[in-house]
């Protein structure tokens, strides 16, 4: 790989991660590059629209990225699934609805749809062992996340066989604001010929879920995903005629 690609591509990583702009030295020290290079490098970026430059000569991210993973997203088996149905549901509750993918050791935020609070970021990143996105990630992966890697995550959840097997069975996973105070959420796999694809979710305050029932919406919830994994080739995701989701589904 070309060291000036990498040294770019680490550059942009690095404004990403940053909670504010960040200076030329800070970014150089990040980097581990020369500031004359990092200077250079970014000139080639401001004038592709990849970052930008504040008055105070602090830059961070630009257009660019957003246009380029915008364009990913939509493109995305998961999405291409799953969005629109999903965002019916939401709409349907006044909650939010995200879609995220795996990056890394994290669920990474690949769209949302905002009804309600809490405000959630495209691009945010969500640790793997995380609330119902954990449980998700777990029951419909064949080598679900080691806990012994590194501390279990606030609101993680117990990744044994049994557990992964009724998350399974039921169709989704739910986070009564065990991750987050306050916070609902209900979320499911979408797979493919492929395998995990990525997870679909419905999020918003406790008090929107009371009102609507976790269950009721979990199953909603559960049938999209199991026909949008079908669509993508995988004939594993078929339920029962008389199936207590897709009763719950027919009801709509």
């Amino acid at each position: 790989m070309s060291t000036s690609v990498a040294r770019a591509f680490a550059i942009a990583e690095h404004l990403y991660a940053a909670r504010a702009p960040q200076t030329l030295m800070e970014i150089a020290r990040a980097v581990g590059a020369p500031p004359s290079t990092t200077h250079g490098l970014l000139a080639t970026l401001l004038e592709l629209g990849a970052v930008e430059r504040s008055p105070g000569k602090r830059y961070h991210v630009g257009p660019l990225f957003f246009v380029i993973g915008a364009k990913y997203a939509r493109t995305t088996p998961l999405y291409r699934a799953i969005w629109d149905d999903l965002v019916g549901i939401a709409n349907e509750h006044d909650v939010n609805a995200a879609l995220a993918i795996t990056q890394g050791d994290h669920h990474a935020i690949l769209a949302v749809h905002q009804n309600t609070a809490p405000k959630i970021q495209i691009g945010g990143r969500i640790p793997l062992d995380a609330g119902s996105f954990g449980a998700t990630y777990s029951a419909w992966n064949v080598e679900p996340p080691i806990r012994g890697e590194r501390q279990a995550t606030k609101g993680s959840v117990g990744f044994s066989e049994s557990e992964r097997s009724e998350t399974r069975r039921r169709g989704y996973a739910v986070d009564r604001g065990a991750f987050a105070e306050g916070i609902g959420a209900v979320a499911t796999a979408v797979t493919s010929t492929s395998g995990y694809e990525g997870i679909a979710s419905l999020i918003a305050g406790l008090e929107r879920f009371d009102a609507a029932g976790f269950d009721s919406v979990g199953a909603k919830l559960a049938i999209l995903a199991e026909t949008a994994s079908r669509i993508l080739g995988d004939a594993s995701r078929e339920r029962s005629f008389g199936d207590e989701s897709a009763s719950v589904l027919s009801s709509r």
